[in-house]
């Protein structure tokens, strides 16, 4: 190879090495995850939140449990607060409630220390049909929630799917896997990703302290009214198979018997299934990297053919044809030659 080749080949080795480089930085978990696998068998939440500044948080989750046996889950912040059990306390049946212990310790808080910013929030079922409503984070210890919890004001709120149910708030991990599986969620303002094909069964938010009836519930997608619920449990089903893949908005509109209205606005994001956000986005790099490089393969074949000429000329007679056409090459000068006549035939003389 040239010499003066060797600079764009080191280059095009380098720009492959950062592409590769960076795959890996996006394919590859960062950093190790300190906890280790919590059983699935009975469901599991993944959810995000933000909180505004370091500190202790005080955790308060208001649970629902079937019996006084069935009273727990498992909860697990990021990949460094993990396994806390919940609950398994006495805690009255069928009713909710505010629990902020943990192994049945009532004087056992559950207080987690955080870094300003987002974290991640996951809950895994523990025992049957314990229901999950809210999850608080406050840095108010002495503030103990009541009703909806609003009057934790700085507390930052966390609103899973009631009975632990997938809620497709991870856009890795979106709910159902398709025609012929149902999932369901609670009227939020929280994103929702959800394979297409799948029913989703949406619960409306009805304020549930309050003595107000509900009269109905209207439900709009994309700013058309698809539904007028009318009956208990007020709930309505989405066929996502009539939708395209895509970002949608739903629209929930609850309305009380005294004339007043209460509406909640959810982005449905519907994805194909196997497809992430994760994987467009590594599909689209692979894309401009294999762009990137093709322009440098360019850019390097134009730059030795404009050299063949000097190059090549020295090569033996019998190899230059491997490399360019036959054509491209100019004898070098040096090995020219010129044949001059030793006088210049006159034209009235004959030939011989």
């Amino acid at each position: 190879m040239n010499r003066s080749a060797k600079p764009v080949v080191v280059i095009l080795i380098a720009v492959l090495l950062v592409h590769i480089q960076i795959l890996f930085f996006i394919i590859s978990p960062r950093g190790s995850a300190a906890c280790s696998a919590q059983n699935t068998d009975r469901g599991k939440l993944t959810s995000t939140f933000s909180v505004p500044a370091d500190g202790s948080y005080r955790v308060w989750s208001r649970i629902k449990a079937p019996d006084a046996t069935n009273n727990s889950f498992i909860l697990q912040v990021d990949d460094y607060i993990c396994g806390i059990v919940v609950g398994d306390g006495s805690i009255p049946a069928n009713t909710w409630a505010w629990v902020n212990y943990q192994n049945g310790n009532t004087s056992s808080f559950v207080d987690v220390t955080l870094k300003a910013g987002s974290h991640t929030l996951a809950i895994f079922g523990r025992e049957d049909s314990v229901q999950v409503d809210r999850i608080l984070f406050s840095t108010d210890k002495n503030c103990t929630p009541s009703g909806n919890g609003d009057n934790c004001a700085t507390a930052v709120v966390s609103q899973p799917n009631p009975g632990g149910e997938p809620t497709g708030s991870d856009p890795q991990n979106p709910a159902g896997s398709g025609p012929g599986s149902t999932v369901t969620i609670k009227s939020s303002s929280q994103p929702v990703h959800v394979i297409r094909g799948t029913d989703l069964v949406v619960s409306p938010d009805i304020d549930t302290e309050s003595s107000k009836d509900v009269v109905k519930v209207e439900y709009f997608i994309d700013d058309q009214l698809v539904a007028t619920v009318e009956e208990l449990p007020f709930e309505y089903s989405i066929a996502t198979e009539g939708l395209t893949p895509g970002t949608h908005t739903l629209v929930t509109t609850v309305h009380y018997s005294d004339g007043t209205t209460k509406s909640t606005t959810q982005t449905l994001e519907i994805q194909i299934q196997g497809q992430s956000k994760e994987s467009s986005k590594i599909r689209y790099i692979w894309a401009i990297g294999l762009l990137v490089v093709l322009a440098l393969i360019g850019a390097l074949i134009f730059w030795q053919r404009s050299r063949l000429p000097s190059s090549i000329a020295n090569l033996p007679a019998r190899f230059r044809k491997v490399f360019v056409k036959k054509e491209l090459i100019k004898a070098p000068k040096q090995t020219s030659i010129v044949i001059e006549p030793s006088h210049k035939q006159n034209q009235n003389e004959p030939k011989e």
